[in-house]
């Protein structure tokens, strides 16, 4: 059997943590500003339309699209510091068993 080794580079931890945060921030401006220049095009289109109804009814499906790629983002972003945290202690540990 092989030995086991697991190596774990904090600092692509903390590139991964910030590019999430990062990619997240600018889906969420994109889909905002998107959102805005669609409800400036259609300002003037009557609620009651089937047209406006089916853009709202998409929009819904948009803002929760967003909303679920938003939790997964903040998932991975926190289960990579939760990583980070789990090397460093490991580290702290085995330094601890060689002195």
């Amino acid at each position: 059997m092989s030995d086991r080794t697991l190596i774990v580079h904090a600092a692509s931890l903390t590139e991964i943590q910030e590019a999430i945060g990062t990619a997240h921030q600018q889906v969420v401006d994109k889909v905002d500003a998107l959102l805005r220049s669609a409800d400036t095009t259609m300002a003037a289109w009557a609620s009651e339309t089937a047209s406006r109804t089916a853009e709202t009814a998409h929009r819904q499906r948009i803002t929760d699209g967003v909303h679920r790629l938003a939790e997964a983002l903040d998932k991975i972003r926190s289960t990579a510091a939760e990583v980070a945290e789990l090397a460093h202690e490991a580290e702290v540990k085995n330094v601890a068993l060689l002195d």
